[in-house]
């Protein structure tokens, strides 16, 4: 398989990262950026995030519908999307400082959900240390 990655900063990347792996820098709320890293591809992994900025934010919402816009656009069909285990959890037991972003995972859920795509959603607990 070839795959792209569509990243904000490709020096976090690791240095094991595979020279057939095509790297495309960018931002997920500038559609035309989206659209030109989703053409071509059979499928799209979803796995956006604010690093460790908890205010309230509609990146991962809006940057979700521009993943998906530009899916339908070339007719890509299936989308897997990281998002957080919070979102099994009932809300008033989820950390204060985690609302805010809990709320943004809630709002990609329902981008998804309400998408035409064949989706699966994937809710880790906790992501930490290495990427890859």
């Amino acid at each position: 398989r070839e795959v792209t990655a569509f990243v904000r900063d490709p020096s976090k990347l690791p240095d094991s990262i595979p020279d057939r792996i095509t790297v495309k820098v960018g931002d997920v709320l500038d559609a035309d950026l989206v659209d030109e890293a989703v053409q071509g591809q059979d499928g799209v992994v979803i796995a956006l995030g604010t690093r460790n900025d908890l205010s309230p934010t509609t990146v991962m919402s809006d940057g979700t519908k521009n993943i998906l816009a530009a899916m339908t656009k070339h007719d890509v069909k299936r989308v897997s999307a990281c998002l957080s285990a919070f979102n099994f959890w009932e809300r008033s037991k989820v950390p204060e400082r985690f609302l805010n972003i809990l709320a943004d995972h809630e709002r990609m859920l329902e981008v998804l959900k309400s998408s035409d795509k064949e989706w699966i959603a994937v809710l880790p607990p906790h992501i930490t240390g290495k990427v890859f």
